[in-house]
């Protein structure tokens, strides 16, 4: 902004002047004061001014034909009288589609707007389409006259243009085995194994099992890697797992006692003994203490000798009440390395 010399003793204005740097415009000559030092006209306009004496284009005007200079790269007219007059000189022209006359100015022939005599003539030839077959699929579609101008219109969609430019190869499934196709691009990533989701899912599964034999009539079956343990057998049903593991084929197998035991426990005699070490022992255990209540499992009447002994099997000297716990969780186990509660055996009666 332009600034005078001082006129008035303000304060205000003798500080500015004396932070301030006086300079000269060298288009208008007139004196400013700026605390930029690269600051050198006092206006845009005389800036404006030097940039168009120094940096400047020549132009030849369409009209007139005239030399002129400007700082823009592109004009076409030197002032704009020429441009008016440039758009009033008209020149006649036919139209492409219904072959009317029709003035154009000289300025829009030049650009290539003289084709078409309005906006309907200009939508109809865009309307005016061909029929072509599709160079994949073999379907026919519509298509646009600047499209085929331009080498296009070959496929009817975007899917098969990508399609088209693929090569295909003929593949075997690994689980079905059977034939598909596959893309090269998709052999390369390391796809085209298997022909379905199914089939890739199959696969996994194969991948994690193992065939194993059934021991009793030998049918296949697969189990699964987690589940598959070297020193267990296998069973197709519980059938087969019954002909294997019951009678004397059983680690439990003591002679065909327990079928003696299950009848004898049947017997009144057995009953009666059985109330009787209940009511002596007062419905406690002799090893814990623990009383037998209701909800709670009922104490087992415990052989001191062994069952199979049959000559001490009533006797009520040999019988002894004991809870779950402790006739199956201690007498019974390693636990008991004294022997509590067990006597040694006497040689079976024979016939039993």
């Amino acid at each position: 902004m332009f600034l005078t010399p001082i006129k008035t003793n303000n304060n205000l204005v003798i500080h500015y002047l004396i932070n301030n740097k006086m300079k000269i415009c060298p288009i208008c000559n007139t004196i400013f004061y700026t605390n930029r030092s690269n600051k050198i006209y006092c206006k845009k306009r005389c800036s404006d001014i030097y940039y168009i004496r120094i940096r400047s284009y020549s132009h030849i005007c369409k009209y007139c034909n005239k030399e002129f200079k400007n700082k823009a790269p592109k004009t076409y007219y030197c002032s704009s009288e020429c441009r008016g007059l440039d758009a009033k000189t008209l020149i006649k022209c036919s139209c492409t589609v219904c072959n009317e006359e029709f003035l154009k100015p000289v300025s829009s022939i030049k650009n290539g707007s003289d084709k078409y005599c309005s906006k309907k003539c200009y939508s109809k030839s865009m309307v005016t389409k061909t029929t072509k077959f599709c160079n994949f699929c073999g379907k026919s579609f519509i298509v646009i006259p600047s499209s085929l101008e331009k080498g296009g219109g070959n496929c009817c969609s975007m899917k098969c243009f990508f399609k088209s430019m693929e090569t295909f190869i003929i593949k075997e499934c690994e689980v079905c085995k059977k034939q598909f196709k596959v893309t090269s691009h998709k052999l390369k990533k390391g796809w085209g194994r298997f022909c379905s989701r199914k089939c890739s899912s199959k696969n996994k599964s194969m991948e994690n099992t193992k065939t194993v034999y059934c021991e009793v009539c030998n049918k296949e079956m697969t189990y699964p890697l987690s589940r598959i343990n070297e020193n267990k057998n296998y069973y197709c049903s519980n059938e087969c797992q019954a002909i294997n593991t019951t009678g004397e084929k059983s680690v439990r197998w003591k002679g065909g006692t327990t079928q003696k035991r299950v009848a004898d426990e049947h017997k009144n005699k057995w009953k009666k003994i059985r109330k009787e070490i209940y009511k002596r022992d007062n419905y406690k255990c002799q090893h814990c203490g623990v009383k037998m209540g209701k909800g709670k499992h009922p104490h087992a009447v415990h052989h001191i000798v062994s069952f199979n002994q049959g000559s001490m099997r009533y006797d009520p000297i040999n019988l002894l009440l004991l809870c779950e716990r402790c006739h199956m969780g201690f007498v019974h186990t390693k636990k008991n390395v004294n022997k509590l509660y067990l006597a040694s055996v006497i040689n079976l009666e024979e016939g039993e």
